[in-house]
Order: structure tokens, then C-alpha cells, then sequence
């Protein structure tokens, strides 16, 4: 069910929408920052599409097709052959593809194009992910296009994308695109400590610093540890940086925020220097070009007032 997904609740309402229709279109765009989860949000329309028991027009969770959905028998990463096919889950009519190498593969879309005219072997519908869309290339994207021009009535095709201006306009314009975006930190808060058993404060800073994501680095416990040793130990600007954008940011995008850090980490007030980094975060420059080494100088000069640089 969508309601056990957290945050993006307009996303939800549209899906709901066309699920209550019967207006789901054959092709569909899930854009928005990587770690929001989108994959968790198609799988889940995957399950709302082949649940036989329905809640609603929602999933009910409890069926054979629902708890075999999720299940995704990944190949491993040195079977080349098998990396370059559909990646099926425990359910014969959900399947995804996802780059092999630097891009997706023409091979990988031929492959969708011949499963997707097939019936549904068990379920209602037949349903595709195609992870890091934006990584077809020319090639890859035309042997696409006839499968998104010309759907069959029980196939779905879910482009998943970061990236969505790297696609070609003639999949962009043949998808319904639907937006996800980051997670309230709230959200994310309440569920760290009821879904992961987090301590309230742990949750809370994870929270904080994980840009409304969900999933990957900021939802790992060893981050969590790694922070909380350098808030505890007192750190300088330098740590304190290297280990939120090591972690959670691209580091030229906090490179700035060393002059108002300073001030605070000298004088113990670490909760400051947390805002002033989730700040920086938030309303980073992207055309911030120094390298964090200028950061280690620039402190190393206040620190020092007879360095010579």
C-alpha cells in the first residue's frame, strides 16, 4: 500500500487516481533526486497492478503476487550475460533492467519490446522498470519507442531517472511524468525510530543531514557513527565537512560554509554548525569550483597567522 511509503503524498494521490480510473498509462516517468524512492513507489504500483485481493485500488501486502513483487533476483555483478537481460523478481510479470555498464543497452530494450507484447503469464499486468533511464543512449532510446508508441493494453513501462532533461524529447513526450520530491526531514525522523529502531536523537540527526532521502548513505548506521565521534570529539571545519559531503553532498557545494562554521565549532556550538551545514546544503551554489584542500589551507592560515601559502 502507498500509505506505507513516506513522504510524497501528491505522488501518491496521482497514482491512486489513475489506479481508480483505469487510466494507468503505458509509459511512465519517475523523476526526482536519487535516494527518494522511486523504485520502492513503481514496485509498489507493480503490486497495486497484479493484487487480486485489493484493498481499495491499493496493494492489500498479503497476497502471493504482493510478497513476491519486492523480491528481485539480482544476478551477480561478474555474470555479464545475466546483468544484460531483464533482472526478474519472484514474480513471472515483473521484471526491470538497469545499466550493465555505462549505458543501457539496445539489447535490453529489444528484450522488453518482445516480453512486453506477451500476456501476463500469472498476473494481471506486465510491468518493467527501467532503472537510470537517463542512461539510454540515441540507439538504445529508438528501439524503445515503438514499446512506448504502440503499449500493449496489459504491458507498463516505468522509466526511473534523476536525470530527466538526458532523455531523448521523444521519451520524455510519449511518458507520464510524475515527480518525486525530498523527503521532509519529519518524516524521515518518525521513520528511522519506528520502522529502524533508532534512538529518537540518532534519528533526528540522520534526519537532519540526509537532504530528504531516504535510502542509501544517510540511513547508514556506520554514518551515523562516523558524525557523531566527530561532533563528540570537537572537530574542526575541515571533519566536520569532509565527513557530511563524504556521506550526504558533493563536496564543492559546502565548500563556503567554512567561514561561518568557524565561529562556532571554536566556541563548542556544534547544533550551529549542523543548521549552518544543512543550509549550505540546501541552497548550495552549483557553480562552486574550489577543491576541498582550499578548505584544510584556509583553516590552516587562521589557525596559523604566520603561514606562508
Amino acid at each position: 500500500m502507498f500509505a506505507n511509503l513516506i513522504g510524497n503524498n501528491e505522488a501518491k494521490e496521482g497514482l491512486r487516481r489513475m489506479l481508480a480510473a483505469g487510466r494507468v498509462p503505458g509509459g511512465l516517468l519517475f523523476t526526482g533526486e536519487d535516494g527518494i524512492g522511486k523504485k520502492l513507489f513503481a514496485l509498489e504500483l507493480a503490486k497495486a497492478l497484479n493484487c487480486r485481493t485489493r484493498v481499495g485500488v491499493e496493494a492489500c501486502n498479503q497476497c502471493s503476487s504482493c510478497r513476491r513483487i519486492p523480491q528481485i533476483d539480482y544476478p551477480a555483478t561478474s555474470d555479464k550475460e545475466a546483468n544484460n537481460k531483464i533482472i526478474r523478481t519472484r514474480h513471472a510479470d515483473v521484471g526491470l533492467v538497469r545499466p550493465p555498464t555505462r549505458f543501457l543497452l539496445v539489447s535490453q530494450m529489444r528484450d522488453i519490446e518482445r516480453e512486453a507484447n506477451f500476456r501476463p503469464y500469472e498476473g494481471l499486468a506486465r510491468v518493467f522498470l527501467i532503472e537510470d533511464a537517463d542512461r539510454m543512449n540515441e540507439s538504445a532510446a529508438n528501439a524503445l519507442l515503438k514499446t512506448l508508441e504502440e503499449p500493449p493494453p496489459t504491458s507498463f513501462l516505468i522509466l526511473i531517472t534523476s536525470q530527466p532533461a538526458a532523455l531523448l524529447p521523444t521519451i520524455r513526450s510519449r511518458c507520464q511524468a510524475i515527480f518525486f520530491a525530498p523527503i521532509p526531514a519529519a518524516e524521515i525522523e518518525k521513520f528511522l525510530v519506528e520502522e529502524k529502531a533508532l534512538a529518537p536523537r540518532d534519528a533526528a540527526l540522520l534526519a537532519r543531514t540526509s537532504r530528504g532521502l531516504l535510502l542509501g548513505e544517510a540511513a547508514n548506521p556506520k554514518v551515523l557513527a562516523a558524525i557523531k565521534q566527530a561532533i563528540e570529539s570537537h572537530p574542526n571545519v575541515e571533519t566536520v565537512v569532509e565527513l557530511l559531503t563524504m556521506h550526504l553532498a558533493p563536496k564543492q557545494i559546502l565548500i563556503n560554509a567554512h567561514v561561518k562554521l568557524r565561529p562556532n565549532l571554536l566556541t563548542g556550538d556544534i547544533e550551529n554548525s549542523i543548521l549552518e551545514v544543512e543550509d549550505r546544503i540546501r541552497h548550495a551554489e552549483p557553480k562552486v569550483e574550489m577543491m576541498f584542500i582550499e578548505v584544510a589551507r584556509a583553516d590552516q592560515k587562521t589557525a596559523d597567522p604566520d603561514h606562508i601559502g
